[in-house]
């Protein structure tokens, strides 16, 4: 496993880019925003919450008072999802690691937008997220749609956690939820998906043959080059068809955009 995984490809975080939109939406939610809980309300010890604390596995927006703990709703879960994980067999440095991406504290919101969404789905909706752990140390989360897509394009094992189950123990009662794999889609469809949730490609082209796809042509804009033009190498090494342009103003390169065919 790498100690710093390269990119991340859960759509999840994705989706909580826009953390103005979604910290006006949570700042009044008492549910899963106020620290009303303490170590009391968990199903782990004073001791081993202080050795936690010690690693880096606490939530980097928890209060204290007097020096005791003091917990939001979003909080109790990750603690729930650290015990999981200690079940597993994980380290408290690989945990520490998990935390990193997907409990992002927003300090001026006081929000963890990318496990409060997914909760808020899981308690509100049928939509059942999962917290993910790939073998190659990437940690999300995710639903079944972006499980399926997951599992198209990474081929490796993977370890889920509904957050569904998570309520349940805490003794929530979350809307009954529907896991809707397997999605029944070919390569082709789940390809196109994919692309879709990627969401650097500005114009997706689709040409159908009896009602299948036939190909797929994806334009994605990669701004400006340096001056080695390295990058451009690197993109006509790529396999497969590429239609590159490339835009220029004043003798220097100030735009490149790909479209990439394929069958």
């Amino acid at each position: 496993m790498n100690d710093k995984p390269s990119k991340n490809p859960f759509f999840s975080q994705v989706r909580a880019e826009n953390l103005e939109q979604f910290g006006e939406v949570f700042k009044n939610n008492r549910l899963f925003n106020d620290r009303e809980y303490t170590v009391a309300n968990t199903d782990v010890s004073y001791r081993v919450i202080n050795h936690w604390g010690k690693n880096d596995v606490l939530p980097d927006g928890l209060k204290s008072s007097k020096g005791w703990h003091k917990f939001s709703f979003t909080e109790l879960i990750w603690l729930r999802l650290v015990t999981h994980l200690r079940n597993f067999g994980f380290s408290l440095k690989r945990i520490a690691e998990i935390k990193k991406q997907i409990m992002d504290y927003d300090k001026q919101h006081d929000v963890y937008p990318v496990l409060e969404w997914p909760a808020v789905q899981a308690w509100n909706t049928d939509v059942s997220p999962c917290l993910v752990v790939l073998a190659d140390g990437h940690a999300g989360l995710a639903d079944s749609l972006e499980i399926e897509l997951l599992r198209y394009k990474k081929q490796q094992d993977m370890l889920l956690i509904p957050l569904k189950q998570i309520f349940t123990e805490m003794g929530i009662s979350a809307k009954k939820g529907k896991f809707l794999m397997p999605l029944h889609l070919n390569a082709k469809e789940l390809n196109l998906l994919f692309a879709v949730q990627e969401g650097k490609f500005g114009t997706i082209t689709i040409k159908l043959k009896n009602g299948q796809i036939e190909r797929l042509e994806k334009t994605e804009n990669l701004g400006a080059l340096d001056e080695s033009y390295e990058k451009v190498r690197e993109i006509i090494k790529a396999d497969g068809y590429q239609r590159i342009v490339l835009e220029t103003e004043n003798g220097r390169t100030v735009n490149l955009e790909r479209t990439i065919k394929e069958k």
